[in-house]
């Protein structure tokens, strides 16, 4: 170890060593300067039992984790911790970024009596359990829907979680309409598959019987939905009806991959 900040040194150098409010949210945590093989590493060192390295993405930097952290540290007996995603607002947002907003139409952490479904982008696992149940994949694994099944996974292993909505990431929203209607296709044929297997989460049982409904009765579904939360958004009565017209629009698109998973092979 090289150096440790003390209080003195945010006074001093916060330019090096950062704030006392950033290091107050690090409860009980120490800062220090390691030295390893050809770099010296800036770390908070906090808790208690086997190491658990958290490192921050690119564009980031340390004080992403203070939310995990702090709780890991107070709670070692957590195999899990997962927080959720908001919306990262363009510089100058347009209307499918604010529908996208309004109605919440990112991979977003939801909670059942079951299992905590998160995204994968905001998820803390422990390694050795991350490792011995086989990390994020499964059969016909096709670029989405990772996250929803290794959910599952870890719930059936017993792993003891926690959901911690102040710990967020942010997601773009600007992508145009016509793509996230094919990312919504892709998500609902990844969670259709995944019916099929025994790590899909109850809380999507419901698709074995929807998926036969016919597109009316699911536009129904959808648009009453979205309408009040898109009323509720805009002053203007015709951009709440466009913005929950586009929304459904995209819900279709996520059961019409639901539909092709079910649907028998020609």
């Amino acid at each position: 170890m090289l150096a440790e900040a003390t209080s003195a040194d945010y006074v001093r150098d916060p330019t090096g060593w950062g704030s006392a409010e950033v290091a107050a949210l690090f409860p009980g945590f120490k800062h220090l300067d390691m030295r390893t093989n050809g770099a010296v590493i800036r770390l908070r060192y906090g808790g208690s039992g086997p190491p658990l390295l958290l490192l921050h993405g690119n564009s980031q930097n340390h004080a992403t984790w203070y939310g995990v952290a702090a709780r890991l540290a107070q709670h070692p007996e957590l195999d899990v911790v997962a927080g959720t995603t908001k919306p990262l607002w363009p510089k100058k947002p347009g209307f499918v970024a604010r529908m996208r907003a309004v109605h919440e139409l990112i991979p977003m952490t939801a909670v059942t009596r079951e299992t905590i479904i998160f995204p994968t982008a905001i998820v803390a696992v422990r390694r050795k359990l991350f490792d011995r149940l086989g990390g994020f994949g499964f059969p016909d694994f096709d670029g989405a829907g990772e996250d929803t099944e290794f959910a599952t996974r870890l719930s059936l292993a017993g792993a003891a979680g926690a959901y911690d909505p102040s710990w967020f990431t942010c997601h773009e929203v600007n992508e145009g309409f016509l793509a996230l209607c094919d990312r919504y296709r892709r998500y609902g044929l990844a969670n259709g598959r995944l019916i099929g297997l025994t790590t899909s989460p109850v809380a999507h049982d419901y698709m074995r019987t929807h998926w036969r409904a016919g597109w009316r009765t699911i536009w129904r579904w959808e648009y009453t939905g979205r309408r009040a939360a898109a009323h509720a958004a805009y002053r203007n009565r015709f951009a709440a009806i466009a913005s929950a017209t586009l929304a459904t629009l995209v819900r279709l698109s996520y059961w019409r991959g639901v539909k092709e998973a079910f649907r028998p092979a020609a």
